[in-house]
């Protein structure tokens, strides 16, 4: 029996058990009985004849009637136990007792005493072999606390029984595997050693099989559709894996028939980036995208393809999206869904899309079979926060049309299998960390319309073969770390429409080859190392809308632009042209930006600029022009910027300039200019920027403008003396220099501007 509580004992099974309800006093050990269940239990039968015999005895030492009184108190029935258990002999009272042919004790004055009757009873009791009668316990009330008989029964009335004694009895502590404390802890072990042993695969409960082709791993648990895939302890565990004999044979079979499909009969992928045989003690797991992958398709996907059944294409694409998901760290994505999870077919995943295509199903030397199966035709993954590299497994999808992962954080070099993408029209990988030099094997890329990889960081020179490319019609390549010079074959690409090579570091000339891609509109070589003049073979090119060439080490005049007739946008700022601006350019009718500022130009301004009415800003600062202001510039109602500033201009500011009513900049400072300043300036109620600064000019600014929201507004207006007088400047210059004033007009402090 256990115990209910600390310090109480529960009611035992057994007819010959009790119940106590005494404090811990009479039971200090908290054990089950006084003695323990086996002394219950082996001596339960032998206790009702041992108890018979003592009365037998008794009966001849002290007569048949005490005899028979005792025989009369229920012994028959409930037999009891005397404790004789003390090492040295002696009873419960201390009291020493000859068990063979001695004398009971010293000093026995009354035989028929109830001390020398218990002493007679024992030693009978000793002598017929029989078990020693347990006499019953008292209370203090001295009502008995056990081997109570029931009513109409003869009961000894405990005339002879000595009083209530003490039983706190020391016993041996029983071993410790067979307490309480002991089996927990003997339990807790042996659940400990059993989950260790499953841990490492010696066990495995779940598994039904056995022998040889027990499986080593558990199977991957269905996912969420929107989860990532747990990849099994095979694909990420770097120490060296256990032996092949812990996969079924069914298992190897699968894995070697796909190995063989991608690596040797394909050669989608290369044969270092995986193991051939799985699970080998004389080889580790490679930690590759390849690894994992195929470890995915040949023990986890859902679907099952079949090596020996499936077609190898529709093997390979399903393979090659898995290494895509692996090596571009897909638990990452912003978007995954489908990707790695259920049967479903590929085409389903998040970003692809799939076209019918007829693919090889199996072929011999005599006959090709073919089959339909949708293929990858799109993938759309951009700005999904893809990081790390795309893989030589690109060149599977050989119907792929669009492929776009811009905005990411793809790092690789681009792989050269990208050449195999034959029907690809779109690749916009722009914005992301890709380097290395770019492969010549995108000349094979025949259908390519649009190559967007700006805002990465590739190197090294452009390839050649990126002139066979006869159907691009967009190669942006801007800011980048792009070397060399720029390719003459590029001259051959007779659709090419946009060439965005700037803000990277190529040099030498702006090759003449380039007036033979007669399709260009936007051409942009700005912010590099370029040197030498502009070729005047780019008049052949009569589409050029757009043409930037500012921040290089161009030389020479700038005649080559007054025959691009549908010219629209011409910048070559900072650079070391030379030269005049000729009358033909007014010729230019579709020309709203000419920007040649900080460049070395001079003569007059021809008074044809303009005259088409198309100007929205012509900034020719900070170069060498003299005469007057242009008078066709009259004509550009739809003017915003005019910077003339830091040149040698004379003459007046016409009257005229009141009616630019969307002039925003007009900076006439640092020239020549003498007169009034004219009152019509007060007009032009869009200006912000207005500087008339180290001229010659006299008379007020008009006060019309401390009403608009003119930020900046400088004159010659320091001194007492000072030629010029304007209540709203926020600069007055003179000779020394200029003093930044807080004056701004109302408007601007109105709208917390100043």
């Amino acid at each position: 029996m256990r115990r209910s509580t600390h310090g109480e004992v529960g009611k035992r099974d057994s007819a010959y058990e009790y119940t106590s309800t005494d404090s811990n006093e009479d039971n200090p050990k908290g054990d089950e009985g006084q003695y323990g269940d086996n002394v219950f239990d082996s001596e339960v039968e032998g206790g009702m004849a041992g108890a018979v015999a003592s009365v037998e005895v008794a009966q001849e030492a002290w007569g048949n009637e005490e005899g028979e009184e005792l025989h009369h108190s229920g012994m028959d029935e409930h037999p009891a136990q005397y404790d004789l258990h003390e090492e040295d002999g002696s009873n419960y009272r201390g009291e020493v007792m000859e068990h063979e042919g001695g004398d009971g004790g010293d000093d026995v004055e009354d035989p028929n005493s109830p001390d020398d009757f218990r002493r007679e009873y024992e030693r009978a009791s000793m002598l017929t072999g029989a078990a020693p009668m347990q006499y019953g316990q008292y209370e203090e009330d001295g009502v008995r606390a056990y081997g109570e008989e029931e009513e109409g029964e003869d009961q000894y009335d405990g005339s002879l029984l000595p009083p209530p004694v003490d039983r706190h009895e020391e016993y041996d502590d029983p071993p410790f595997y067979k307490t309480m404390t002991g089996r927990i802890v003997i339990c807790v072990a042996l659940i400990g050693i059993a989950l260790c042993l499953m841990a490492i695969g010696i066990v495995q409960p779940w598994n039904k099989n056995s022998g040889a082709d027990v499986q080593s791993g558990p199977t991957r648990a269905p996912s969420p559709p929107t989860s990532r895939p747990t990849p099994s302890w095979y694909i990420n565990n770097p120490s060296p894996t256990r032996p092949s004999s812990s996969l079924t044979n069914e298992q190897r079979r699968r894995y070697q028939e796909f190995y063989s499909a991608l690596v040797t009969a394909e050669q989608v992928s290369s044969p270092a980036d995986m193991v051939r045989t799985p699970f080998s003690t004389a080889s580790t797991t490679r930690d590759t995208p390849q690894q994992k992958a195929l470890n995915w398709i040949a023990f986890e996907d859902d679907l099952q393809l079949k090596a020996d059944e499936d077609p190898v294409e529709r093997i390979a694409q399903r393979y090659s999206l898995a290494v895509l998901y692996y090596a571009t760290n897909g638990e990452s994505w912003l978007r995954d869904t489908g990707w790695l999870t259920g049967r479903e077919h590929e085409c389903t995943w998040y970003g692809l899309e799939c076209e019918n295509r007829q693919i090889v199903e199996s072929a011999n030397n005599q006959a090709t079979v073919t089959v339909t199966e949708a293929m990858v035709t799109e993938i759309n993954l951009e700005d999904n926060n893809l990081d790390g590299g795309l893989t030589r497994e690109i060149g599977v999808f050989r119907f792929l049309l669009k492929m776009s992962l811009y905005s990411n954080k793809v790092s690789s070099r681009l792989p050269s299998q990208i050449g195999e993408l034959a029907d690809l029209e779109y690749l916009w990988i722009d914005n992301n960390r890709m380097g290395g030099p770019l492969p010549s094997e995108i000349g094979r890329m025949n259908s390519l319309i649009q190559m967007d990889i700006y805002s990465n960081r590739f190197s090294s020179s452009i390839p050649t073969t990126l002139g066979q490319l006869r159907n691009l019609e967009r190669f942006s390549a801007y800011s980048n770390l792009l070397q060399g010079s720029i390719p003459t074959q590029i001259g051959n690409m007779n659709n090419l429409r946009e060439l965005f090579l700037d803000s990277n570091s190529m040099g030498g000339s702006i090759p003449s080859e380039l007036g033979r891609a007669t399709a260009l509109y936007d051409l942009r070589l700005f912010d590099n190392n370029l040197i030498g003049s502009i070729p005047s073979a780019l008049s052949n090119l009569e589409d050029l809308e757009i043409l930037y060439l500012d921040s290089n080490e161009l030389t020479g005049p700038i005649t080559v632009i007054e025959e691009l007739q549908s010219l629209v946008d011409f910048q070559a700022f900072r650079n070391r042209l030379t030269g005049t601006i000729s009358n033909d350019i007014g010729d230019l009718e579709e020309l709203s930006v000419l920007d040649l500022n900080t460049n070395r130009m001079r003569g007059n301004i021809p008074d044809s600029l303009g005259e088409s009415g198309s100007l929205e800003k012509l900034d020719l600062s900070k170069n060498e022009f003299g005469g007057n202001i242009p008078e066709g510039l009259e004509e550009c109602t739809g003017l915003k910027k005019l910077r003339l500033n830091n040149n040698v201009l004379v003459g007046s500011i016409p009257e005229w300039m009141g009616d630019l009513d969307e002039l925003r900049e007009l900076l006439l400072a640092t020239n020549r200019l003498s007169g009034p300043i004219p009152e019509e300036l007060g007009e032009l109620s869009q200006l912000n920027q207005l500087t008339l600064e180290f001229n010659e000019l006299r008379g007020e600014v008009s006060t019309d403008l401390c009403d608009y929201n003119v930020m900046r507004l400088s004159a010659d207006c320091e001194g007492a003396n000072a030629p010029v007088e304007c209540q709203c400047c926020t600069a007055c210059c003179d000779a020394n220099g200029c003093v930044q004033l807080s004056g701004v007009s109302a408007t601007a402090r109105t709208a917390g501007l100043g």
